[in-house]
């Protein structure tokens, strides 16, 4: 058998390291044009390849792509891809307020808002109900129906909105959920809340 040549031991390394990288590089190129894109759809910056965060109407945005330990059964740990949006928003919700689809709401007993269509699609929570229902203002449960319909498995949480995902969000759904969580910021925020409501129900003082 012919002896393998120093040189051709570099080449075939050479190659082997290609065949490894060359795909690790393109996948890495495909991720940060997937968060180009929807940091320019939102009209925001990128902070890193990966993560956005910013100052937006009604609060702060972090959006960001990392990696985890987790354990599956007796495997050994190991790292494990998520994407987390998530808003915090200026105005502070009652105390346990929560608001989602899916009604993973453990904090707090539920209560009904009065609003026919919104209570048949969102489950809200908080230490004091009447507090609640104060909160949900017409403009703010609109946010949250628009809000829920582009993030289905999203909720409100206290005074952070947005969701957590395992594993890569595809580019659609990235751009969807930065977008939804920007807009229920600045929707949520309902700082004409006074004048729309309040001001309307004073009568009028006879001059």
């Amino acid at each position: 058998m012919e002896d393998t040549s120093p040189v051709e031991v570099v080449v075939i390394t050479a190659i082997a390291v290609a065949l490894t990288l060359v795909p690790l590089f393109l996948i890495m190129r495909m991720i940060r044009k997937r968060w180009r894109q929807a940091a320019a759809a939102a009209g925001l910056p990128l902070a890193r390849a990966t993560r956005i965060e910013a100052s937006v109407p009604g609060g702060e945005l972090l959006a960001y792509e990392d990696t985890r330990l987790v354990r599956i059964g007796s495997r050994p740990n190991s790292h494990q891809v998520f994407t987390s949006v998530w808003g915090t928003l200026r105005v502070k919700p009652p105390e346990l307020f929560e608001a989602s689809a899916q009604g993973a709401l453990t904090t707090a007993p539920t209560f009904p808002t009065g609003d026919a269509e919104f209570d048949e699609t969102v489950v809200v929570a908080a230490k004091d109900a009447d507090a609640g229902r104060g909160f949900l203002t017409p403009r703010r449960r609109k946010a949250l129906l628009k809000f829920l319909a582009a993030v289905p498995e999203g909720g409100l949480f206290g005074n952070r909105i947005g969701r957590t995902r395992d594993g890569r969000m595809r580019s659609k759904e990235l751009t969807r959920t930065i977008l939804a969580v920007k807009n229920a910021l600045a929707e949520l925020d309902d700082t004409d809340d006074y004048f729309t409501t309040i001001i309307p129900n004073r009568r009028a003082t006879p001059t």
